[in-house]
């Protein structure tokens, strides 16, 4: 779902970017314990990539109520993290 945050909880997925002239760019991965997902709810802006399982991925999911209830203390720290992914 669109409205969801992510945590591996294992297996291996590709993070795939599309920049203005519609060429895809293939990110550092992501492994057991990286989380995804955040941004969109965050911001409340559309996807910034696209995640792709490498094989057999297990992730747990919240949804943004349970997002915002659950790591309301972190938002900070976590929008903070984003800059490092521009």
């Amino acid at each position: 779902m669109l409205d969801n945050f992510y945590i591996i909880e294992s297996g291996e997925a590709r993070v795939i970017t599309t920049d203005e002239q519609g060429n895809q760019h293939e990110m550092l991965g992501l492994k057991k314990g990286n989380y995804f997902g955040e941004l969109a709810l965050l911001s409340d802006k559309p996807r910034a990539a696209t995640i792709v399982a490498k094989g057999k991925l297990r992730c747990a999911a919240l949804n943004k109520r349970a997002f915002v209830r659950l790591l309301g203390p972190v938002v900070d720290i976590i929008k903070r993290n984003a800059n490092n992914y521009q």
